[in-house]
């Protein structure tokens, strides 16, 4: 971005451009929108569109900046959550997946992921967070070493990201995406009582 609002009139602008375009990416995906169809849409000037925001990449990776932000905020609200008693896999996946499904846009951006290197970087840090979050929360015994912990719940990070992205971008079948994460929800059971029990 490169303006940060100082006032809740640019706050509401940029607001604008980012549901605006998050309604335009689930319409015609990533590739197929422009600056001007932002800018129409919004029904700003493009000059507008271009105080905030110097091209389309920046627009969709604010965009998803914001969402994925906010997905990972409730995960590790979760998870903490979840840490004192034993974490719950089954519900967990089933809210992250849910989370991506109804994030406006965000599935059209995932698949421009590819083609946008700066999108990528966000989910690589991303599912560092995470695993950062996993590392304090899934072990309460400390069985492993605070490195090994690390990867470990690192590796798990990127297994979730790989299913998610595998199951809402390739799968249209629901049935399909119900058999991926429940899958998905029998390893990381595997994985924790082999890694934290």
């Amino acid at each position: 971005m490169r303006v940060v609002p100082k006032q809740s009139r640019s706050q509401a602008k940029i607001d604008l451009i980012l549901s605006t375009t998050a309604a335009l990416l689930v319409e015609h995906g990533a590739d197929a929108i422009t600056m001007s169809d932002i800018a129409a849409n919004c029904e700003l000037p493009i000059g507008t569109l271009y105080h905030y925001f110097p091209n389309k990449n920046q627009v969709l990776k604010t965009l998803a900046e914001q969402s994925i932000n906010a997905i990972d905020e409730e995960l590790g609200q979760a998870i903490e959550q979840a840490s004192r008693s034993n974490i719950d896999w089954m519900t967990l996946v089933d809210m992250v997946f849910d989370a991506y499904r109804q994030a406006p846009g965000l599935m059209p951006l995932f698949q421009a992921i590819k083609a946008i290197p700066e999108l990528r970087d966000i989910v690589d840090n991303s599912n560092a967070r995470v695993a950062e979050i996993l590392a304090n929360h899934v072990d309460p015994r400390r069985r492993l070493p605070p490195e090994r912990r690390l990867l470990v719940c690192r590796l798990i990070s990127e297994l979730v990201q790989s299913c998610l992205e595998y199951a809402l971008i390739q799968c249209v079948d629901s049935v399909k995406v119900k058999e991926i994460s429940n899958e998905l929800k029998v390893m990381l059971s595997a994985l924790q009582n082999h890694y934290f029990r």
